[in-house]
C-alpha cells in the first residue's frame, strides 16, 4: 500500500490511484462523480467496504468559493452525523481532511456502502417483492424525512437516485450534498441566472409557481422552502415505484415541465398500473397534492399512515414488480446545477465536464433570511405578436436542388472491400483442393458451400467493421438467454441478486488502467466481485471475456470462483468453482449494458495499441436466473 507522495496543492480528488491510505482506508476504485464530490469504493482495516466521499474543492481562503463549497460539503457531513439514529440514512464512520488541514487540503467522509447500489426505482423493477416490501420501505423515508423535521433539515434533492436500497429491502439516502439548515446562513450562490438546488422533475408546485411567476413578472418574490416541499418530492419517488412512470413529463422544457407540476393533476397509479393497491395509491396521491397545507405536513405523519395500513386486510404478501418504462427520457435528468450562459452553481475546477445548459432560467433566486427564497432582478419577456400585413414578405419560389453526390468511399475502405471480396472467392478455391478425396460430388458441393458461406459472412463482418464500426453493446440480453440450465441453477442455490452485484475488473494483458478511465481489448479478462443475496454478501472473483467495438466494450462473465475464507490476504480465491453467466454495466448510462466508450475525453489519452478507452472498471453485474 501506498499513499499519496504529493505536494498538497498537487492533490487531485478526482484521480486517487487504487491502493492509497486515505485516513485508515484503503482506496479501491472510483465508482462516480457528481455534485462537486467524488465517492470511491475503499476498504476499512477489517476488509469492510466503505464509500470515501472527497469534495473537489479545497479549503481555500476567507470569501472564495472555493471555501463556500467546502462549507457545503462539511454541512453535508453534519447532516449526516444528526441523522445518525435514522435508519433510512446511510451512516458516515468518520471524516477528515486530506492532505492536510491547510487551504489546499479537501474534506471527506467515509460513508457506509450499500450493498447492491440500486436505486428504489430500479430496484423494485428488477423482480417481484412482497408488497409489503414497498410499503416499510415509504415507511423507513417517511421516518427519514421525520428526523430531519425535527432536526430542521431540508433536503431540497431527493430522487430516486439518491435513494439506494439493501438487499433487505431498506432504502438508503446517500446525499446531502443540496440540504440546508433552518436558520442556518445560506450557501446557495446568487445572482442573475442562477439556479435553486435539486432536480427540476422532483420541483414542488409551489417552488414552481414562484419560477413562473417571476419570468411573467420580475421582481423580488419571496419563497419560503418547507419540508412539504420534500414530501412532494417523495410522493414523486412513490408514483414512480408504483407505475414506473414520472406523474409529469419530463422530457418537455422547463417552462413546459414547470407548468405541468404546478397545475396539472397527476393520472391515478392504478390507471397505469391496475395492481397498485388504492390504499397505497392514495397514499400517494395525497402527497403530489398542488396545494402544500392539503399533503402530509411531516414525515411521521406519513409513517403513522403507512404503518396502519400494514394492518388492514390487504394482502402484503402478493408480490408485486414496478413496471418497465413505456418511454424513456430522450433528455439527460437535468440537476439545478445547469446553467444557461452564467457562472455554475456549483462551481468546478477547470478540468471537470461541462454540463448539459438549461434552455430557461430565473434571473434570480436566493435565499432570503433563513428559509426564504428570493426571485429578483430585471428581465424583458419576449412577447409573440403578429406581424402586419405590409411586413410579411410573400412566397417565395424554390428551385428544384438537385441531392449532392454521396461522396466515393475512402481509398482505405474501398481496399478492404476488395480484400473481403477476394477473401471470399479464393478460399472456395482453395478448399477444393482440400476436398478432392472428400466423397461423393455431392458431399464436397456441399463443404464448399458451408466453406463459402463462412468466408462471406467473414469478410462482409470485416468490411462492416471498417466502415461503419462494429457495435458490441448490444444483443446482451439476448446471450443471457442462451444460458445453460447448470449455470442458471447455480446463480439460484447461492441466491444472488440478479442485478445486485459489483465488480472492479483487475489489471491484465487485456486490461490497463491509467490515472482516469481504462483501457480494453478483446481477450479474456478477471473481475473482483462483492455480490448481494438476501441474507449475506458473497465474495468472488468472476471469469469472463472481453469484446470491445466502436461503442465501447462488452463483457460475458461465465465462471464465478468463491473466497471461501482461508485464502492469505491478496491471493486469489480458493473455494467453490461455479458455472454462471452475467454480463457487465455501467449504472447511468443508459439502458444498454456494457461500457461506454469515451468518446470526447477531457484530457488527451495515450491510448496503448489494439486497445479501447472507456469509462471505468467498476462494474454492475446482471445474472441469469
Amino acid at each position: 500500500m501506498t499513499s499519496l507522495d504529493l505536494p498538497p496543492d498537487r492533490f487531485n480528488p478526482c484521480y486517487i490511484p487504487p491502493d492509497t491510505v486515505i485516513g485508515k482506508y484503503v482506496v479501491r476504485t472510483g465508482i462516480g462523480r457528481g455534485g462537486g464530490q467524488m465517492a470511491y469504493l475503499a476498504h476499512d482495516p477489517h476488509g469492510n467496504l466503505v464509500v470515501l466521499k472527497f469534495s473537489l474543492f479545497p479549503r481555500g481562503e476567507t470569501d472564495t468559493r472555493e471555501r463556500m463549497m467546502h462549507e457545503r460539503f462539511i454541512r453535508q457531513v453534519q447532516y449526516f452525523l444528526q441523522l445518525s439514529d435514522a435508519p433510512g440514512v446511510a451512516s458516515v464512520y468518520e471524516h477528515g481532511m486530506h492532505p492536510d488541514n491547510s487551504e489546499h487540503g479537501h474534506p471527506y467522509l467515509v460513508q457506509e456502502y450499500v450493498w447492491g447500489g440500486t436505486n428504489i426505482v430500479d430496484w423494485f423493477r428488477a423482480r417481484p417483492r412482497a408488497l409489503e416490501f414497498v410499503a416499510r420501505g415509504w415507511m423507513y423515508l417517511a421516518s427519514a424525512c421525520g428526523a430531519m423535521e425535527q432536526r430542521g433539515i431540508c433536503h431540497r434533492d431527493l430522487k430516486p437516485e439518491n435513494v439506494l436500497m439493501l438487499p433487505q429491502g431498506v432504502p438508503k439516502i446517500i446525499d446531502f450534498n443540496s440540504g440546508m439548515s433552518v436558520g442556518a446562513a445560506p450557501l446557495t450562490a446568487t445572482g442573475p441566472g442562477w439556479w435553486f438546488p435539486g432536480t427540476r422533475a422532483y420541483f414542488s408546485p409551489e417552488l414552481c409557481k414562484a419560477i413562473l411567476a417571476e419570468w411573467a413578472n420580475p421582481g423580488r418574490n419571496m419563497f419560503t422552502y418547507l419540508p412539504t416541499c420534500d414530501l412532494h418530492a417523495l410522493g414523486i419517488i412513490f408514483y414512480e415505484v408504483l407505475t414506473g412512470e414520472h406523474p409529469f413529463d419530463e422530457n418537455t422544457n422547463d417552462g413546459e415541465l414547470f407548468q405541468r407540476i404546478a397545475y396539472q393533476v397527476p393520472r391515478l397509479p392504478r390507471t397505469l398500473n391496475p395492481e397498485v393497491p388504492f390504499s397505497l395509491e392514495k397514499v400517494t396521491m395525497k402527497l403530489l397534492r398542488k396545494d402544500p397545507e392539503e399533503r402530509y405536513q411531516t414525515g411521521d405523519e406519513l409513517a403513522h399512515d403507512l404503518e396502519a395500513l400494514l394492518e388492514t386486510p390487504e394482502d402484503w404478501n402478493r408480490p408485486f414488480q414496478t413496471p418497465a418504462r413505456k418511454r424513456r427520457s430522450t433528455l439527460r435528468r437535468q440537476t439545478s446545477r445547469t446553467r444557461s450562459g452564467n457562472p455554475p452553481l456549483t462551481p468546478r475546477p477547470r478540468s471537470s465536464a461541462s454540463s448539459a445548459a438549461l434552455k430557461l432560467a430565473p434571473s434570480a433566486i436566493v435565499l432570503a433570511g433563513p428559509r426564504a427564497l428570493a426571485v429578483r432582478g430585471p428581465r424583458k419577456l419576449l412577447r409573440v405578436v403578429t406581424a402586419p400585413s405590409t411586413l410579411v414578405s410573400p412566397p417565395v419560389t424554390v428551385e428544384s436542388v438537385e441531392p449532392t453526390p454521396r461522396p466515393l468511399v475512402p481509398r482505405r475502405r474501398a481496399l478492404l472491400l476488395a480484400a473481403g471480396l477476394a477473401l471470399a472467392l479464393v478460399v472456395p478455391w482453395l478448399a477444393l483442393g482440400q476436398h478432392e478425396r472428400a466423397g461423393p460430388f455431392f458431399e464436397r458441393g456441399v463443404a464448399l458451400l458451408g466453406k463459402a458461406k463462412a468466408a462471406v459472412v467473414a469478410a462482409a463482418s470485416t468490411v462492416l467493421a471498417a466502415c461503419v464500426g462494429l457495435k458490441v453493446r448490444t444483443g446482451e440480453r439476448d446471450w443471457l438467454e442462451t444460458c445453460s440450465p447448470e449455470a442458471r441453477k447455480n446463480v439460484t442455490e447461492l441466491e444472488l441478486e440478479t442485478s445486485g452485484g459489483s465488480a472492479t475488473l483487475l489489471e491484465g494483458p487485456n486490461v490497463i488502467v491509467p490515472e482516469a478511465g481504462v483501457e480494453l481489448k478483446d481477450g479474456p479478462v478477471e473481475a473482483r466481485a462483492n455480490i448481494s443475496t438476501p441474507s449475506r454478501t458473497v465474495a468472488g472473483r468472476l471469469f469472463g471475456d472481453i469484446r470491445t467495438g466502436s461503442d465501447g466494450a462488452s463483457i460475458h462473465f461465465t465462471k464465478l470462483k468463491l473466497f471461501d475464507g482461508s485464502e492469505p490476504e491478496g491471493q486469489p480465491p480458493a473455494g467453490r468453482e461455479l458455472k454462471i453467466c452475467a454480463i457487465a454495466y455501467v449504472p447511468g448510462y443508459g439502458a444498454e449494458p456494457g461500457i461506454p466508450k469515451v468518446e470526447h475525453p477531457s484530457e488527451p489519452v495515450e491510448l496503448h495499441p489494439g486497445f479501447t478507452y472507456v469509462t471505468t472498471r467498476a462494474l454492475r453485474i446482471h445474472f441469469a436466473h
